[in-house]
């Protein structure tokens, strides 16, 4: 996915990612501290939950970016719905935000509770083709996220394409700093890619 992106708007300097990185590292493991992972294994875990996590992680890039590009016509739009396998009755909340730069709307990222991303991301598909579609925008980068996993997907009106499941949240975050580092850049890198490359080229 970041091989394919071909950027189109000015973007954040090397150092000033690593310094993201960084800081969403901290960020992260300051919100371990205070919650039981994995998720699943937290009754008390809830969207809210979610929320706060993807907000920990998605906040700084986006704000750094929207500085040091002077981007002033930045939008986001946010829904819930609920989502369920038809072979039960139980459904969990979905938040949906769609994010956009210079008139353009390119950017899905669908937080849910859902331990299986699959349903979430069929929700995300659909609504990067209605955004292509609707706005005649060529590239569309979406995200599905549960806060500890990511799984991230671009759209060139044609073809998804998609990533592996990444794991940004562990346990021994505090302890394995390197390579749980690595984890979380990846998401900052293709968030970034994102703001860069999508809507038309």
């Amino acid at each position: 996915m970041l091989a394919q992106g071909k950027p189109i708007r000015k973007g954040l300097g090397e150092e000033e990612i690593q310094q993201i990185k960084e800081k969403i590292y901290g960020r992260i493991v300051e919100y371990g501290d205070g919650e039981d992972f994995p998720a699943e294994a937290n009754p008390d875990f809830g969207i809210a939950n979610v929320e706060d996590l993807v907000y920990t992680i998605v906040n700084p890039i986006i704000t750094a970016f929207k500085r040091t590009t002077r981007q002033k016509s930045f939008s986001t739009k946010k829904a819930i719905t609920a989502l369920g396998s038809n072979a039960s009755s139980y459904l969990h909340p979905v938040k949906t935000n769609i994010i956009g730069l210079e008139s353009q709307e390119f950017i899905v990222l669908v937080e849910t509770m859902s331990e299986s991303l699959g349903e979430a991301m069929l929700l995300c598909m659909l609504t990067m083709k209605d955004l292509a579609e609707d706005n005649s925008i060529f590239v569309v980068c979406g995200f599905v996220t549960t806060g500890e996993f990511w799984e991230m997907v671009r759209f060139d009106g044609r073809v998804f394409t998609p990533t592996e499941t990444l794991q940004v949240l562990f346990s021994t975050m505090a302890q394995d700093k390197e390579s749980r580092l690595k984890e979380a850049a990846i998401v900052v890198d293709c968030l970034h890619l994102a703001l860069r490359s999508g809507g038309l080229q």
